[in-house]
């Protein structure tokens, strides 16, 4: 049985949980930004610098529809390739969209 004295107030907890909130948010801003310094990107990487799944990138790469390269068993990007790719691989968000995107 639990006593009062070992219960933690409502109000830590949700103090807990933004501070929890605002340590994650901070961890992910700066996993992105560490794609700023590298040029080549993991597969895991890419997924996450580019918002495409994992399991997406590898059937491009399957198929042979997006730059990369193998490191022995291992599938890496370049990053400009990647960018460049991504810039003239978009498809339209509406299937009847006759809005030119520069």
């Amino acid at each position: 049985m639990i006593s009062k004295s070992n219960q933690v107030p409502e109000a830590s907890c949700e103090s807990c949980n933004e501070k929890l909130d605002l340590i994650i948010r901070q961890n992910k801003e700066l996993k992105n930004s560490m794609y700023c310094f590298k040029e080549v990107l993991s597969l895991c990487e890419a997924a996450a610098y580019t918002a495409i799944p994992r399991n997406t990138l590898y059937k491009l790469t399957s198929n042979k529809r997006i730059p990369f390269y193998k490191q022995g068993k291992r599938i890496v990007f370049k990053k400009k390739e990647l960018e460049e790719w991504l810039a003239h691989n978009h498809e339209p968000l509406f299937a009847n969209s006759s809005i030119d995107i520069p």
